[in-house]
């Protein structure tokens, strides 16, 4: 049992540190890390805590009454320097990242902040029992919690990192299939993937229902709203039978059944959220960090929680369809230690404080909310509750009006336009889509190799609409095709990233 005690030095250090004798007594001095240095900024002393929370089988995180208090003052310290990085949100942030059990500690009385007010890399923090160390009973909630680690170690062994030697270069191509192609395209972080609707429906074996459990496609949700408010239309066109509602109801009314449907709704992600979430995480196990860009159309909030269920840090941005910053895009960053919350990107063209480097290289996943949907952006964000661009009218001016350039940041479409794309779970002949890559492209087809994955039944007039920009159509079970990139994936720990 490797036991890793994160602690901060101004909230809990004698508690710590007396937790840390008593484990390494039971464990054995060699088996518990407890550091007392006062590290300095650097990347040696960053390397040294990624590796040793990696080496680790449980991190304690102990949390004192001003645990919370110093969180915030480094924030505010690390406005003056920018390279004094919180040590501990490192910590956490790496064993929660890397799969480690992280345990928090309630020491000297302290009770655990609420997940509001968490800075997100620490909120997962909230959503785990915590154990407590009082000083009336001390002796005996240290060895019920060297009991617990006890019964872990027999229990929970997490992927060791792979051998340090560097990767071998593979002569071979990028492969001959689809599924070869793809994988090493995605262990090179070039690959950009779309989500349509249509990946809510993977796993269902039937047509949706409200209240069983699952998020409608585009189709059902247009079919839904057609009855709720008995619009007769021979079409399933989700924009026009939302322009219809809201000129005959109001969008109040639309409003409230979409949040109902998409936001309020607790359903479980699919395959598909749940193979990008995954995606880091599997290319870290192989000793490839690479990350996504992944692009999302939908309302709801099924991808990001596929990427909080594991622990996964990404950055967020969504476009606002309503109130102060209608028709701009919100940058809600995942690390935020200069405290400004979320940032409306005034002049998109210009805006580069997004993860990514002048390459290209996604320092940190990144999803993209193309058309809204209902965001918590937190204390100080702007609201958006009714955040939809679902009408014919919010497409038109969302699509049309503006230069691309002076809507989508400068980072995003440059990432889009230089990499391969992958389409989950979209039907060309949704026209906001086609309309979305006419804007992107314009007239030309998309230049690198792109791919379009769909179940088999695709009609001529899908296939053709594909054809003309240049997107390769994959008429497999999708589901069956995500579990044939895993494997692929598992093979590329022989390659070589850089060539």
């Amino acid at each position: 049992m490797r036991v890793f005690i994160s602690y901060r030095r101004s909230d809990a250090p004698s508690a710590s540190r007396q937790l840390a004798e008593a484990l390494k007594l039971r464990f054995g001095a060699e088996e518990v890390f407890f550091d007392t240095r006062d590290v300095a900024a650097g990347t040696e002393w960053r390397s040294d805590a990624v590796r040793r929370v990696q080496e680790s089988d449980v991190v304690l995180a102990i949390i004192g009454p001003h645990w919370a208090a110093a969180a915030e003052e480094r924030i505010h310290r690390s406005k003056l320097d920018p390279a004094a990085e919180d040590v501990v949100r490192l910590e956490i942030e790496t064993a929660f990242t890397h799969g480690r059990l992280v345990i928090p500690v309630l020491v000297d009385d302290a009770e655990m902040p609420p997940r509001e007010v968490l800075p997100r890399p620490f909120k997962p923090l909230a959503d785990v029992q915590a154990q407590m160390l009082r000083h009336a009973s001390w002796e005996r909630d240290v060895e019920a919690l060297a009991e617990a680690l006890t019964h872990i170690a027999e229990h929970f062994r997490p992927v060791r990192p792979q051998a340090t030697a560097p990767p071998a270069r593979d002569p071979r191509p990028p492969g001959q299939t689809d599924a070869e192609r793809i994988a090493f395209h995605l262990g090179r972080g070039s690959v950009v993937s779309v989500l349509g609707s249509g990946a809510n429906a993977l796993d269902r074996d039937g047509p949706w229902q409200h209240g069983a459990g699952s998020l409608p496609d585009t189709a059902e949700l247009a079919s839904h709203l057609a009855r709720s408010f008995r619009v007769l239309s021979e079409t399933n066109d989700l924009a026009r039978i939302s322009q219809h509602v809201s000129l005959t109801e109001g969008k109040i009314d639309l409003y409230r059944v979409l949040r109902e449907l998409l936001v309020k709704a607790e359903c479980e992600p699919s395959s598909v959220h749940r193979f990008a979430a995954r995606l880091p995480g599997r290319l870290r196990e192989l000793g490839r960090e690479r990350y996504q860009l992944v692009v999302t159309t939908n309302f709801d909030a099924a991808l990001e929680r596929a990427f909080d269920a594991v622990h996964e840090p990404y950055d967020l941005v969504v476009f606002v369809a309503a109130g102060e910053h209608r028709g701009r895009f919100v940058h809600v960053p995942w690390w935020d230690p200069e405290g400004r919350g979320p940032r409306p990107i005034m002049v998109p063209n210009e805006y580069v404080d997004l993860p990514l480097d002048e390459e290209g290289t996604l320092e940190r996943s990144v999803i993209v909310k193309l058309h809204g949907g209902g965001v918590d952006l937190g204390p100080g964000g702007p609201n958006l509750r009714d955040n939809f661009v679902i009408t014919e009218d919010d497409y038109i001016g969302y699509l049309t009006q503006s230069p691309v350039a002076s809507l989508i940041p400068v980072q995003i479409l440059n990432k889009i336009r230089e990499s391969h794309l992958l389409f989950l779970g979209y039907r060309m002949r949704d026209w906001t889509l086609r309309v979305f890559l006419q804007r992107i492209w314009g007239d030309q087809q998309i230049e690198a190799r792109s791919w379009a994955l769909e179940d088999p039944g695709l009609d001529a007039v899908d296939r053709e609409l594909w054809d003309h920009f240049g997107v390769h159509v994959l008429e497999e079970p999708v589901v069956d095709f995500l579990n044939e990139l895993e494997d692929e994936l598992g093979r590329l720990s022989g390659t070589h990233v850089g060539r």
